[in-house]
């Protein structure tokens, strides 16, 4: 369940524009391509059917996994600092995360020696463990599929 959540993470992370639910069909491939890249996947199949139901605009999976997001976040800092890091927007509206852009360090997903701290640290985030301070490194190629 993780890879999912870290992969609907890095997917809002990559478009700091914003996206709306109701669009998320048109960043299937994309989000696919994050998922595969994080997950080993023996099964591609089942890999398609989770971001088909992540990306399905009647599914409430994305809301799930959002609110998955937050309280991994409001569970780690004050609510205060978490919002810089939650997906949020108003409802109909594109959802971001407010983290500033230059604060982000993009690296290539395809590296065979990413930095350790991008996949340990928001794995253990999203599995709720203790961490006592985090460094937020985006694995995410710019020309993912």
């Amino acid at each position: 369940v993780f890879a999912i959540i870290l992969a609907v993470y890095l997917l809002f992370l990559n478009h700091p524009e914003g996206i709306v639910f109701k669009s998320l069909p048109d960043y299937y491939y994309e989000l696919l391509g994050i998922y595969v890249r994080i997950r080993k996947i023996n099964n591609i199949h089942r890999a398609k059917r989770s971001i088909e139901d992540i990306t399905d605009p009647t599914s409430n999976s994305i809301n799930v996994n959002c609110a998955r997001i937050r309280a991994a976040f409001v569970g780690k800092f004050d609510e205060r600092l978490a919002l810089n890091y939650i997906i949020q927007g108003e409802r109909g509206e594109a959802k971001r995360i407010l983290l500033p852009q230059e604060l982000i360090e993009r690296q290539d997903l395809n590296n065979r020696h990413p930095k350790p701290s991008i996949m340990n640290r928001l794995t253990k985030m999203f599995h709720m463990t203790d961490m006592v301070e985090m460094e937020i490194y985006v694995d995410i190629n710019d020309d993912i599929i």
